[in-house]
């Protein structure tokens, strides 16, 4: 095998080709040995290898031959300038067979090293594809799990991976964005996809795909700034076997960025549902910030927002001309993305609201509208201007000593 590998790597310099690791094999059918002599190579019919078009300029592929002896020719060369600055070097040529887990686009292996937690132990360093991605560059890939490794281990419906063996990339963008990993296994391998924050199983998974069987595509979906390294790991549920693996990134601002898009009602920072606002960035949950000055943030645009809370355990601080003296409250900041009119309503089976809005929510300010016309349990409804850009405060309270759980609608008419 280590002879077969110098003949790749003679192969490889006198072609001027970066071979896909696993292209070269000592066999090239069941029954007849592949013997490299001069001016001949050794490879296994059918697969494709790296190469460089005339000039060295441009990046192509070439098809081992029937009887594994011969490479058919380089291409296409269609006169683009992609740099091929992604060589395997001798060590990766050397690699034996048993060894290889790649067979794509002339990504070579790189070391990562997951972050020291402890002065005492020492630093882990692992193995991961380096994998760049841009908004017109994306990633097709291929490769083979049952000639790796079982290293790494996923996370809840992923922890059935735990035995099976792993690929991992580490996805870079250029840019800001979406990025979808797809892995679509062969027939007879059942396959998911999981990505961590960190290298060397360190880090959070932040997402997991295992929703189909054997032979069925599986999509992970992140978000990710430019140049900010994860770890996408391509498994096995007790199996393993060829892929292929599409990443593709959809750049531009996104849900969990801590910057409020066009149509979002809100964005935390985070991915994560019921804590106020949710993975979709609508506002839901647990509103804690609706207990006190300034409120919970509500970004108006065209479209309704609506949500639900309870001022059960709420403070009574704010009141209206109309009432809400006694009640408790939950207080809104709203920031309008468009002038005009915004009609809010506030609807509750359990007590009778009181609904108001002022120019600000911690100070009497100027009042903008109140309702309290309902007697007992039902609907009341406001209608006020608002301008691009200027906050208006909006406050749930109740009659008397009214609290509960309410739902609350923004309508820009």
């Amino acid at each position: 095998m280590k002879g077969l590998a110098t003949t790749c790597l003679i192969l490889g310099m006198f072609l001027g080709t970066a071979l896909a690791l696993g292209a070269c094999s000592s066999t090239t059918d069941a029954n007849k040995k592949c013997t490299a002599g001069p001016g001949k190579v050794c490879c296994t019919p059918g697969v494709n290898v790296f190469c460089r078009c005339p000039g060295g300029l441009e990046e192509g592929t070439m098809q081992c031959q029937p009887g594994g002896e011969s490479f058919g020719l380089c291409g296409p060369c269609d006169g683009s300038t992609i740099p091929l600055d992604t060589r395997p070097t001798e060590e990766d040529d050397a690699t034996t067979e048993e060894d290889t887990v790649w067979t794509d686009s002339g990504n070579r292996r790189a070391d990562v090293t997951a972050p020291d937690t402890s002065p005492d132990v020492p630093q882990e360093t692992c193995t991961a594809f380096a994998v760049s991605l841009g908004a017109d560059k994306p990633a097709s890939l291929a490769g083979d799990t049952s000639k790796a490794k079982a290293v790494m281990a996923g996370f809840g419906a992923c922890a059935v991976a735990n035995l099976s063996k792993d690929i991992v990339y580490e996805v870079k963008t250029s840019e800001r964005g979406k990025v979808t990993a797809t892995v679509t296994p062969a027939p007879g391998f059942d396959a998911m996809v999981y990505v961590r924050s960190g290298p060397c199983g360190k880090g959070d998974q932040l997402v997991c795909a295992d929703t189909g069987a054997k032979g069925a595509a599986e999509s992970a979906v992140f978000f990710t700034e430019a140049n900010d390294p994860h770890y996408v790991v391509v498994d096995g549920k007790s199996s393993s076997g060829a892929y292929s693996l599409q990443i593709e990134l959809q750049p531009g601002s996104y849900c969990g960025d801590d910057a409020v898009d066009p149509e979002e009602a809100c964005d935390d920072g985070n991915q994560a549902s019921g804590d106020g606002c949710s993975a979709t960035c609508g506002i839901d949950g647990d509103q804690v910030a609706a207990q006190n000055c300034p409120g919970v943030a509500v970004h108006i645009w065209d479209d309704p927002v609506t949500l639900t809370n309870t001022t059960d355990t709420n403070p009574n601080v704010q009141k209206a001309s109309c009432g809400g003296g006694g009640g408790r409250d939950a207080i809104y900041q709203v920031m309008p993305h468009r002038t005009g009119t915004l009609q809010v309503t506030v609807k509750s089976d359990i007590f009778d609201t009181v609904l108001y809005a002022r120019s600000d929510a911690c100070t009497p300010g100027t009042e903008l509208a109140c309702a309290n016309k309902i007697k007992g349990n039902g609907d009341e409804s406001i209608t006020f201007p608002i301008q691009i850009g200027v906050p208006v405060w909006v406050v749930v309270d109740g009659y008397k000593y009214g609290k509960g759980v309410f739902t609350l609608d923004f309508t820009k008419p």
